[in-house]
């Protein structure tokens, strides 16, 4: 959507409508504005792009109530009738939005900015923004987890989140020093983790046992080494029992001990300079976890008070995110299998007995990527039988009308109406 002076109204330069957005968080509009009227049902949470002479602003409407201006201030601005306030999501044209030293702007060529430039526009700022949100919340908390339903990217996200602290790239993170990872499961052990007795090969081909230590204590041991941040990431973190896995580091994580010396269960084996373990200020965690996940046990509440908590919803946003590099050639068949996405979502979310925890994340619908050759009548029912229905069929094991159920949300994927409800035979 555009935006422009009313006909009433002098040409306002560039710089100054500049000025005037920055210093007001404003967007006005005349009566007579020549079809572009509708913009005073503007509500809060709509975005428009703003323009006036070839400029370009990406806003968010904070208000709906007219807003006054000091017009003293402004008084190249009092013949415009109506004001909104708005957040300023980003200013196109020969300027950039920064945060954390990564730019993001953006550019129209022509008059014509259209739906599709808009939506790429927005959620590009709306990922920064959820970039910058959770880096504060993990600077601040020393160790965050993202929570949500399965296939929402939260892997991913976290090593964006990592690549970002670290002022890196993700596709560096894995020859990076300051960057750990690992997966959890349901093998998975203090040995593994923190330190422990492990089968060990002499040089004569005998075999013995020998203290080595865990991913995390070594990955410790490293940051102490800098004064650098250093991003350790636990992927599927409530896939291993967690009191078996970080023992007595549930008191070393806690931010207000960090940098404190614990005595770990083989410290007695050590030299006295590495009988203690700590956690070192520089080091901050990320895990990521299903929280629906019927197969793992559920998590310690004495772990769970340690870290912040984030919810990766699977909403619009997020399919634009986690789908942007595929069907990139196929944008029609995208923006037909964003709509099933939402509406099989939306039906889950109505399902008493699962809600919006339940959703499907759109990193199911990367799989479109393998079909798009196929004829589009088929490739949408060939899609739901080999990548949906098992689940959904998981989902509803062991409710009544299981098969009934499976039914609704696969009439809601194919966009089929709803039934309506029909008069009950038995009123006369």
């Amino acid at each position: 959507m555009k935006m422009r002076p009313g006909a009433r109204g002098t040409k306002i330069p560039a710089e100054r409508f500049r000025q005037f957005l920055n210093a007001t968080n404003c967007i006005g509009m005349n009566d007579d504005a020549a079809g572009f009227n509708s913009f005073q049902t503007l509500k809060p949470d709509d975005v428009v792009v703003v323009r006036n002479d070839g400029e370009y602003a990406l806003v968010e409407v904070a208000e709906s109530g007219p807003f006054a201006p000091d017009l003293l201030q402004w008084e190249d601005f009092k013949w415009i009738d109506n004001f909104r306030r708005v957040n300023v999501l980003d200013i196109g044209l020969n300027s950039q939005l920064n945060f954390q030293g990564h730019p993001f702007t953006q550019t129209f060529t022509g008059i014509g900015a259209n739906k599709t430039e808009t939506e790429k526009w927005y959620y590009k700022i709306k990922a920064a923004q959820m970039i910058k949100k959770l880096t504060d919340l993990l600077t601040s908390n020393y160790q965050v987890i993202l929570t949500g339903a399965p296939g929402t990217g939260k892997t991913f996200l976290a090593c964006e989140l990592a690549a970002n602290l670290l002022e890196t790239s993700t596709d560096k993170l894995g020859n990076n020093e300051r960057f750990g990872f690992v997966q959890f499961h349901p093998a998975y052990d203090y040995t593994d983790f923190v330190e422990g007795l492990k089968p060990e090969k002499d040089d004569k081909g005998q075999i013995g046992f020998a203290l080595c230590d865990g991913i995390f204590r070594d990955f410790c041991k490293k940051a102490r080494a800098t004064e650098e941040k250093c991003v350790f990431v636990i992927d599927e973190i409530n896939r291993a029992d967690l009191s078996r896995v970080f023992g007595e580091l549930f008191y070393a994580l806690e931010p207000n001990y960090r940098g404190a010396e614990v005595l770990t269960q083989y410290s007695s084996l050590r030299d006295a300079s590495e009988r203690h373990f700590y956690v070192p200020k520089n080091v901050f965690i990320i895990g990521t976890m299903n929280d629906i996940d019927r197969s793992v046990m559920s998590m310690d509440f004495a772990l769970r008070r340690r870290f912040a908590w984030y919810e990766v919803e699977a909403d619009d946003a997020r399919f634009d995110v986690v789908m942007h590099d595929v069907l990139t050639d196929k944008p029609d068949l995208k923006a037909k299998a964003k709509e099933r996405y939402k509406k099989l979502n939306d039906r889950i979310g109505k399902e008493q007995e699962l809600g919006a925890a339940y959703k499907i994340g759109p990193a199911y619908f990367r799989n479109l990527e393998k079909y798009k050759a196929e004829n589009e009548n088929n490739i949408w029912e060939i899609f739901w039988q080999r990548h949906l229905e098992l689940l959904i069929r998981e989902y509803v094991r062991g409710m009544l009308d299981e098969k009934d159920r499976v039914n609704k949300f696969k009439d809601a994927y194919l966009l089929n109406p709803e039934p309506s409800a029909q008069p009950d035979a038995s009123v006369s």
